[in-house]
């Protein structure tokens, strides 16, 4: 533990847009058969993947009926999404980028970078021509013990692309690198910064190539999971709220050493608060919708799909959805 000092900007009130409301309270269940749903894809057929903490990949046919076993990849799969033949792709914090055919095969895409291995894979987006961007978290921390890295604040995490098998690092010095997304027209990725609660932009297409902005900043939480629904909705999952006393702590990196070093059984304990946005591609703000009793909490993954709105939670032992009107 080698923490650096930031200033953490002052959390957004609950007011406008942002104000308090329950519109993800008492969702509907989807029962995983395990523990861990982090995030959500569905594929072709409207049938729902979601992959648990003990190595299953699940999926429910497009009328609820399930969870069928889909395939097993071994670690810990979190971040998935479908390329344009079909499969799915897999971020496994444990594996590294995954790549599982229609039969459930499973091939590692990438597992090591300049030959050193890859700690913590996180979400990826398969873009049209099967670059599949993707997030690496942190160079120092894994999946275990995560959130060192949100108290060491040290911004090792990266924004790779892989297409035929070549992976590229497009991004780094980012602080938790997390969901990765896409605008409609693929002239941008987005990629969520969990630990500065922000959402950043690289240009990859269009008049700006190569160009590195902020799309939405100084968020009301830790921005997880970030999916684009067909209408060109960006939905960010917020795992945690914003907590003052670590953000009083930015500026004091020996005594969030301390901190680290105590006991997890008597460290600050986590609030849980159930909170998705939604943004517009310019990064406009559009929806904020909440559980404040925190039922269904810690959402790390979002998904609107059919009506419905899915979220994903590594905190949880079901998947849920909402009806969006």
């Amino acid at each position: 533990m080698d923490p650096v000092k930031w200033r953490a900007p002052k959390a957004p009130p609950l007011t406008g847009i942002l104000a308090r409301n329950d519109a993800l309270a008492d969702p509907q269940r989807w029962p995983t058969g395990g523990h861990g749903p982090e995030d959500i894809a569905v594929d072709a057929d409207d049938r729902i993947y979601t992959g648990l903490e003990d190595g299953r990949i699940v999926r429910w046919s497009s009328d609820g009926q399930g969870p069928e076993l889909f395939t097993d990849t071994g670690g810990k799969p979190h971040g998935l999404d479908f390329d344009p033949d079909g499969s799915l792709i897999v971020c496994d914090t444990t594996r590294g980028l995954l790549r599982v055919d229609h039969g459930g095969a499973v091939e590692v895409l990438c597992d090591t970078f300049e030959g050193e291995r890859i700690r913590f894979a996180n979400n990826p987006h398969a873009a049209s021509d099967g670059t599949v961007y993707w997030s690496d978290s942190t160079t120092r921390w894994g999946f275990d013990d995560y959130l060192g890295d949100f108290m060491e604040h040290r911004r090792t995490g990266r924004l790779f692309a892989t297409k035929d098998g070549e992976t590229r690092l497009l991004l780094r010095d980012l602080a938790f690198a997390n969901g990765v997304t896409m605008d409609l027209d693929e002239t941008f990725v987005l990629v969520a910064e969990t630990s500065e609660y922000r959402i950043t932009r690289l240009w990859v297409d269009g008049d700006h190539p190569g160009q590195r902005d902020t799309f939405a900043e100084n968020l009301p939480g830790f921005p997880d999971n970030l999916t684009t629904s067909s209408d060109g909705t960006v939905w960010c999952a917020l795992a945690n709220p914003r907590d003052t006393r670590l953000d009083r702590l930015a500026s004091f990196p020996l005594v969030r050493k301390l901190v680290w070093s105590l006991p997890e059984s008597v460290r600050p304990d986590e609030t849980f608060y159930g909170h998705v946005l939604a943004f517009d591609l310019d990064g406009r703000l559009l929806r904020s919708l909440q559980d404040p009793s925190g039922g269904y909490a810690k959402i790390t993954g979002v998904r609107e799909h059919d009506g419905w709105l899915y979220l994903a939670s590594i905190d949880q032992d079901d998947l849920a959805r909402v009806p969006l009107s």
